[in-house]
């Protein structure tokens, strides 16, 4: 969770491979991020922007989830969350579309 403020949203990407800003999306398969994180069958979150970080193979996703703004950090690299980075539509899916 990002405690006290929000996300500068001005550095984010608002659509990455199956997510798109505003869209809502319901874990299928449980798993932990970087930080050890655990994310349940089930989980709905709202998209709200990633960003990548190259130099540490760092994918970050930004959801609202419980009326508060979480980062799921992946790290993607072999022996780390790179199985969960590359496979996202095996871990998430779309329940609503953006209201715009």
């Amino acid at each position: 969770m990002l405690s006290g403020v929000g996300i500068d949203r001005g550095y984010l990407q608002e659509n990455y491979q199956i997510f798109e800003a505003g869209c809502s999306y319901r874990v299928l398969n449980g798993f932990s991020d970087y930080r050890r994180m655990r994310y349940k069958k089930g989980d709905e979150l709202t998209f709200i922007g990633s960003n990548f970080v190259p130099y540490e193979d760092g994918l970050s996703l930004f959801f609202s989830f419980k009326g508060n703004e979480r980062q799921i950090m992946l790290c993607v690299r072999e022996g780390f969350q790179i199985n969960i980075a590359h496979n996202l539509s095996s871990y998430f899916e779309r329940v609503h579309s953006n209201p715009r």
